[in-house]
């Protein structure tokens, strides 16, 4: 995948998802520094009914000694709560309207990366421990997409279900 054929995508699934009233856009779904072969990703939302967050964060770069061929190298999905906030009660968000987190903060589910190279893994319902793919059944952790994710998280709220059966995921 390049980035027009990313950002078609990215436009085509925006276009069916149908966001709940609570969530208000932090950031709206971009690329940052876009090329044809390399791009970071970025959109998050603020759950003001109960102070959640949610935040996308992707980066795409060249597939070494190959022609035209880019691969995601690193990524975080987050939701959980909030725990900083501006003077006026706002979420305490950075320059490109990400919500300030900080490794320690709690969650209720987040499946990253962490770092360019390493694999992927989960965390669910607290910081530790992470859950490495060997260790969780039913979700390629690697392959999640973000309108999965979001999606998932929409059931979740909408119905209660947990995020573990949304996902179709078991850990131990």
């Amino acid at each position: 995948m390049n980035y027009i054929e990313f950002k078609g995508w990215v436009d085509s699934e925006e276009s069916k998802l149908i966001v709940p009233a609570d969530w208000k856009v932090l950031a709206p779904p971009a690329c940052i520094n876009p090329s044809y072969l390399e791009w970071v990703f970025r959109w998050s939302f603020h759950l003001t009914s109960d102070n959640k967050y949610i935040r996308i964060w992707e980066r795409y770069d060249k597939i070494p000694k190959m022609v035209a061929m880019t691969r995601r190298i690193a990524f975080a999905f987050h939701y959980g709560p909030l725990v900083r906030f501006e003077g006026g009660g706002g979420p305490a968000i950075d320059a490109l309207g990400t919500p300030r987190y900080e490794a320690a903060d709690p969650v209720d589910i987040r499946i990253d990366t962490c770092s360019k190279g390493m694999e992927a893994h989960l965390h669910y319902q607290k910081q530790n421990p992470h859950y490495s793919q060997t260790q969780v059944s039913g979700l390629d952790l690697s392959t999640l997409d973000i309108f999965t994710f979001l999606r998932a998280i929409i059931k979740h709220r909408a119905n209660g279900i947990p995020l573990d059966r949304v996902l179709g995921f078991r850990i131990p």
